[in-house]
């Protein structure tokens, strides 16, 4: 009898380091994909340093313009995306907070779609922003994975700053601050290469 009921413990604590170690796993497990997931919407942005090619655009009173060639905060959108249109009020925002700024920097929105399209769009959200269309190759030379998404360039076309999703009020002072830093300060985290936001 005495025997049966050690053999009882022994099982109930071998079923106790079992329980442990699937919980254990079970910890390490969602930790590993939760790093999996930032490593994927990392790789949906472009890389702060990164050197971006001129881009030509077109506004939508037809001028041509060079884009990542002077000291630019760029606003990836489209017309179907919900979060575009919850961060337009914010980015108007960041408009009117220019002139605070202490370089001096254009602000772009750029979309990849129709000239139609686009025209209907910024017309219904109010945009404050100069706007410009550019080809679906550029958001693909930005490596945009993902819209809403704002990129902040050097007059020497380096990636400085990037931050998916709705930006923040508070995001706002970070995106301002962000053309008087060089890539090299960013890369030592002067500036915050992702802020927050969702895709």
């Amino acid at each position: 009898m005495g025997a049966g009921f050690r053999w009882v413990y022994v099982w109930l604590a071998l079923l106790c380091v079992a329980t442990g170690l699937v919980v254990a796993l079970a910890l390490q497990s969602r930790a590993l994909r939760s790093e999996l997931a930032q490593v994927r919407r990392d790789a949906a942005l472009p890389p702060v340093g990164l050197r971006v090619p001129p881009v030509t655009a077109v506004t939508l009173t037809g001028d041509t313009v060079v884009l990542g060639r002077t000291s630019q905060v760029l606003l990836f959108f489209t017309t179907t995306c919900p979060s575009c249109r919850q961060a337009v009020p914010l980015w108007n925002q960041l408009v009117r907070r220019q002139p605070g700024s202490p370089v001096a920097f254009e602000v772009w929105a750029l979309s990849a779609e129709s000239f139609a399209a686009t025209a209907a769009f910024v017309d219904s959200m109010g945009f404050e922003p100069q706007v410009a269309i550019v080809d679906t190759a550029d958001f693909f030379a930005y490596r945009v994975g993902a819209v809403p998404l704002v990129v902040v360039v050097s007059p020497d076309g380096r990636v400085l700053f990037r931050r998916p999703g709705v930006p923040s009020l508070e995001a706002l002072d970070s995106i301002v601050a962000a053309p008087s830093r060089t890539a090299d300060d960013s890369l030592a985290g002067v500036v915050s290469p992702v802020s927050g936001g969702r895709p």
